[in-house]
């Protein structure tokens, strides 16, 4: 049965509240004259079920000009380097990160790197020292960007501890400068999981086991060289070739 008018543009106004993108072809309300694009897999499932067909995925981040095919320079790091550059706010996840790395080895020569400033600075600070690697982790605060390129440069992963905020350009730019990447297996990420640039864990179990998985998951790419390497290429590979805003207009266009 076709859906009136009225039903049609309910189900357009639900769309507006979730990640979607409708590109209008033509000036009618029938479904056929728009092409929608979702970007995440649990809203392109929902979306796929309103309009009764299989929706394209296009994420909404892009590569940002500065960061496109920029040259790979990758040295040997005596220290294995962490980088987090974000807010130091309660859904960054910083709180959860620090408690993930408390479980590392002991015999592992690592640090954290944290870019960037926030309402928790204090209550991180405390909670790293309680936790016993204030050796390990170092607050960076704000910085111009040209020291966080240089830490993107130097790092050997990049870590997304947020469960509230699994996009963002700090991905894209970790994989601009080819940096494996571990967060989570949720949202945006889990088309970067399709692409193998990076370790993401599994969020349906306990938080215990969650926390152990991340930690492995840093573990992992520290001991093996040549995964993390070839992790970061592949992300490397597929921002400069798939997440740029020529690549979205091209698909666009081609869909019309």
């Amino acid at each position: 049965m076709e859906k009136s008018k009225k039903q049609y543009f309910n189900e357009i106004n639900i769309m507006r509240g979730m990640a979607v993108l409708c590109v209008v072809i033509g000036h009618s309300f029938n479904p056929t004259d728009y092409k929608i694009y979702c970007i995440n897999n649990e809203t392109q499932k929902q979306i796929s079920r309103i309009v009764g067909k299989d929706v394209p995925l296009m994420p909404e981040l892009a590569l940002r000009d500065e960061y496109k095919n920029l040259p790979i320079r990758k040295g040997n790091n005596d220290i294995f380097k962490i980088v987090f550059v974000g807010r130091l706010i309660g859904k960054k996840g910083i709180a959860f990160l620090v408690d993930a790395l408390s479980l590392m080895p002991t015999d592992m020569n690592w640090e954290l790197l944290i870019f960037g400033d926030g309402d928790d600075h204090a209550l991180i600070e405390k909670q790293i020292a309680d936790s016993g690697i204030e050796k390990n982790v170092k607050l960076m605060g704000n910085r111009p960007l040209n020291q966080i390129a240089e830490a993107y440069q130097q790092a050997d992963v990049f870590v997304l501890p947020s469960l509230r905020e699994t996009s963002g350009n700090v991905l894209l730019e970790a994989m601009a400068y080819a940096v494996p990447i571990v967060a989570f297996d949720t949202s945006f990420c889990r088309l970067l999981k399709e692409v193998d640039c990076g370790v993401f864990v599994n969020t349906n179990q306990a938080l215990e086991g969650i926390k152990e998985d991340w930690c492995k998951a840093i573990v992992t790419l520290g001991q093996d060289k040549e995964l993390a390497k070839q992790m970061g290429l592949n992300g490397y590979k597929y921002v400069n070739s798939k997440l740029t805003w020529d690549e979205k207009y091209r698909i666009i266009v081609n869909d019309m």
